[in-house]
């Protein structure tokens, strides 16, 4: 009985909130689909970081820069890792990654106060933006 009553009161208040709510033009009705449909290529470079991320490999800042005589967009990650392994496989899994070009692992020590681990940056030229 509870879950029904809920369920009635919830269908009024949406009908409640689409009659009184803000009214949205199709223009801007379509470009919020789009936006949901066809995620910002910034998405997708995300998306593959998460995915080639080892286990023991941790992200601390993410930067990107554009140059717009060139048309190029660079990717600057930093990090902190268990190992120099876990750094080196970290490495191989982007350049294998098809968005990314020039992949260069520009710094690798050990972290300033904990020795056991080991901070890098990686920096890659990004290809999935603008197509």
């Amino acid at each position: 009985m509870q879950l029904a009553a809920l369920m009635q009161d919830q269908e009024r208040r949406l009908a409640t909130l689409q009659s009184a709510g803000p009214k949205i033009d199709r223009a801007k009705q379509q470009y919020l689909i789009n936006v949901f449909e066809n995620p910002p290529h910034w998405s997708r470079v995300i998306s593959e970081l998460q995915g080639r991320i080892p286990q023991n490999v941790s992200l601390t800042m993410i930067k990107s820069r554009e140059d717009a005589k060139q048309e190029q967009f660079r990717l600057r990650v930093e990090g902190e890792a268990t190992s120099m392994r876990s750094i080196v496989e970290f490495l191989q899994r982007l350049k294998a990654c098809p968005i990314f070009r020039d992949v260069t692992l520009t710094e690798a020590k050990h972290h300033e106060t904990n020795k056991a681990i080991f901070t890098y940056v990686i920096e890659a030229q990004v290809l999935v933006l603008g197509a």
